[in-house]
C-alpha cells in the first residue's frame, strides 16, 4: 500500500513535534546534507526563504499542522540579521541544546515578529546545529524553524486570522466525463396482417394438404390437376 502523504496522514493520527535535541541532531543535519527523510515527514517540512517575507505570506502558502498550527521550515539566514519583509524577527531568548552527555549540539532561539514598531503574535523557534560542518557557509547559516501563533494571542488577533488564511490549491486532476449508457436497440413491432397483405409461401396451404370448404369440412381440391389419358377414357365409358 502506498504511504499516506500530505493532508491525508493527519487523519491517521500522524503528529510531527520534534524535540530541540531531535531538531539539532537529526533533522537539521540530514536537511543540510540532502539526506532523505521519511516519506511521511517530507510534506510537513517546507523549503522556503523564511526571511524574505513576513509570516503572513508564509501562512497563506503553507499548510499548518493540525491542532498546534505549527509550520516547519528549512531555510538559511545571515548571521545576526533577521529582517523579514516589512518587519524583522527580534530575539527573545536563546538556549543551548545539550545531548545526553552534556555536550553542546546546537542552539534554539526564541524570536517574535515585530512590524512597524509593534510586536505581533507571530513566534518562531529557530534551531541551529553543531553536528554538521556544512551548516555554516560563509556568512550564511542553515537553520530549522518552527513558526506559529502565540498561544496567548486573542481569538480575534491579526496573527490568528493570517494563520487561518491558508487556501488549499485546487485539484489538477481532470474531471472524468460522465458516460451516458448506450441506447438499447428498440424491439421491432409485432407484425400486423392486413387485407391485401402478401403472405409467405409457408403460410399458404400446400397441394397435398386438404382445403376446408365454407362449412368447415375438409374437401379434396382438384383445381390445377391435369387429367391423364386413362382418366379421359374412363370418363368416356361412363357416359
Amino acid at each position: 500500500m502506498a504511504p499516506l502523504l500530505g493532508a491525508e496522514i493527519f487523519s491517521r493520527g500522524f503528529r510531527f513535534n520534534p524535540t530541540p535535541l531531535e531538531a539539532a541532531t537529526y533533522y537539521l543535519p540530514r536537511l543540510v546534507a540532502g539526506a532523505p527523510l521519511h516519506e511521511a515527514v517530507r510534506p510537513v517540512i517546507h523549503h522556503a526563504a523564511v526571511y524574505a517575507c513576513e509570516p503572513a505570506d508564509l501562512a497563506r502558502q503553507f499548510r499548518p499542522m493540525p491542532r498546534t498550527g505549527h509550520r516547519f521550515f528549512f531555510t538559511s539566514c545571515r548571521k545576526g540579521v533577521r529582517r523579514a519583509g516589512p518587519g524583522f524577527w527580534t530575539l527573545q531568548r536563546m538556549t543551548v541544546i545539550m545531548d545526553g552527555k552534556g555536550a553542546k549540539v546546537g542552539e534554539i532561539k526564541k524570536l517574535r515578529y515585530k512590524k512597524r514598531g509593534a510586536y505581533t503574535d507571530w513566534l518562531m523557534d529557530e534551531y541551529s546545529t553543531c553536528c554538521s560542518e556544512d551548516a555554516v557557509v560563509g556568512d550564511r547559516q542553515y537553520v530549522f524553524c518552527n513558526i506559529y501563533v502565540s498561544p496567548k494571542a486573542a481569538p480575534d488577533s491579526a496573527a490568528r486570522q493570517e494563520s487561518a488564511a491558508f487556501l488549499a490549491p485546487p485539484s489538477t486532476a481532470p474531471a472524468l466525463p460522465l458516460k451516458r449508457p448506450a441506447p438499447q436497440a428498440a424491439e421491432p413491432p409485432c407484425p400486423k396482417r392486413t387485407r391485401g397483405a402478401v403472405f409467405a409461401a409457408s403460410d399458404l396451404p400446400s397441394e397435398e394438404s386438404p382445403a376446408a370448404d365454407q362449412d368447415g369440412e375438409l374437401v379434396e381440391s382438384t383445381e390445377g390437376i391435369v387429367p391423364t389419358a386413362e382418366a379421359e377414357e374412363a370418363a368416356a365409358n361412363s357416359e
